[in-house]
């Protein structure tokens, strides 16, 4: 199954990792590590990827449980840039 961070899933657990994907580091109370660090935002468009795989890896096994990560990526759509992350069903 694949998330783009643009679109909103109606699957519950890939809701849950598209708000993963759509919250920046720090700024939930109580959940600080939740989401994603704001400085992929100054990096090279090639280094996101590899930088964002271990990141979600801890994030998805300590929130989303039921999910596994199966690779991260990044498309250019209308000069955005969107990530594409794959993920299976564990449970």
């Amino acid at each position: 199954m694949v998330v783009k961070s643009n679109i909103e899933p109606k699957d519950t657990y890939l809701r849950q990792l598209w708000v993963i994907l759509n919250t920046c580091k720090g700024t939930v109370p109580l959940f600080r590590d939740l989401g994603l660090s704001s400085s992929i935002i100054d990096m090279q468009i090639n280094k996101i990827p590899s930088v964002l795989s271990q990141d979600l890896d801890l994030q998805i096994k300590k929130y989303i449980p039921g999910l596994k990560l199966k690779s991260v990526g990044i498309e250019l759509e209308e000069e955005k840039t969107i990530l594409k992350v794959e993920v299976e069903k564990t449970a």
